[in-house]
């Protein structure tokens, strides 16, 4: 599996005009309708990977496109459960890091490397909930 994923440029165009438009409707909008944006932005992002094939990672972006399509529209119903949704995400996001810089260090560990940099310290990593 490759680790690049190619965005066509006219995708990204697509969702360069997505961002800076919400980046200026939401000077006018209500509050929450900025951090429902992002995440519709973080849900387009999502099947753009999908459509170039993320390899072993495929069951994580499909979950995690799901989960944002199933629970952004709470906003219109469930506020409290969308504050709640979107303060889950990022954890969710940073354990799929952790995973990769993890299995990157194993990886430098098996070939003869040293996985751990002198300034590596635990603190570094990202805390779970």
């Amino acid at each position: 599996m490759s680790n690049q994923i190619a965005m066509a440029e006219f995708e990204a165009l697509k969702l360069l005009a997505y961002l800076t438009a919400s980046a200026d409707i939401s000077l006018f909008e209500p509050d929450l309708y900025g951090p429902f944006r992002l995440i519709d932005a973080a849900s387009q992002l999502a099947e753009c990977v999908l459509a170039n094939d993320p390899g072993e990672r495929r069951d994580f972006w499909q979950a995690i496109k799901a989960e944002i399509d199933q629970k952004k529209i709470w906003l219109m119903h469930d506020r409290p459960g969308f504050r709640e949704f979107l303060a889950a995400m990022p954890g969710k996001v940073a354990k799929e890091l952790a995973k990769e810089y993890l299995n990157e260090r194993m990886e430098g560990w098996r070939v003869g490397q040293n996985p751990i940099s002198p300034t590596f310290h635990p603190s570094s990593l990202p805390r779970f909930k």
